[in-house]
């Protein structure tokens, strides 16, 4: 046999592997389609970069394989990751909620200073608890409980007011039994809060 033909025939060997089914890549150095993969092993199985060996030229080089190998790994990374952000950003809100209740408590204590003594049982409820909001449907649920209107007025005045003043809220309003100086108190909160 020609000694052509025999280098021709080396070459289709090479590229029709009946054992290499993966696609013949490009080597980096003769730009040949003539790499083969060596032997792997566990950090190549690992990393998903494989070493290969140009038949041509025989320069080595490694490429990137993208395998599931890799992927279950990096999906279990990315999911600690995330669970990881979200645990410390709940540690982080309760650690600022701890702080804020321990400012209020120094807060009383200044007041108690300032005051010269004890502080009055509403006073220390206002300082403890963190103010309500206060909407339409718990004005309405106030009237319908039958509550004076002092006690209403202030409620709203010491509470976050979030209320819903367009004219058919304030018509339902009417129409439930509010008083208008409870509605004026509302009007008047939610233009203090702007």
């Amino acid at each position: 046999m020609p000694r052509s033909a025999k280098s021709t025939n080396a070459s289709t060997n090479a590229s029709t592997n009946p054992g290499d089914d993966s696609p013949k890549l490009l080597c980096g150095k003769c730009r040949t389609a003539g790499l083969t993969r060596r032997t792997t092993r566990l950090v190549h199985l690992l990393t998903s970069f494989y070493p290969y060996k140009c038949d041509r030229c025989g320069h080595r080089q490694k490429k990137f394989r993208l395998t599931p190998a890799i992927l279950i790994p990096a999906i279990l990374l990315g999911a600690t990751f995330v669970a990881g952000n979200l645990i410390r950003a709940r540690l982080m809100r309760a650690s600022e909620s701890a702080v804020g209740q321990q400012g209020q408590r120094e807060a009383l204590a200044r007041a108690r200073m300032a005051a010269g003594g004890q502080l009055s049982d509403f006073e220390k409820l206002m300082v403890q608890k963190s103010k309500q909001t206060m909407d339409n449907a718990a004005v309405v649920r106030m009237v319908k409980a039958n509550m004076s209107q002092d006690v209403i007025l202030e409620m709203i005045q010491t509470s976050v007011p979030d209320y819903d003043l367009s004219a058919s809220s304030v018509i339902e309003m009417k129409a439930a039994g509010v008083d208008q100086t409870i509605m004026l108190a509302m009007i008047n909160a939610s233009n203090a809060k702007r």
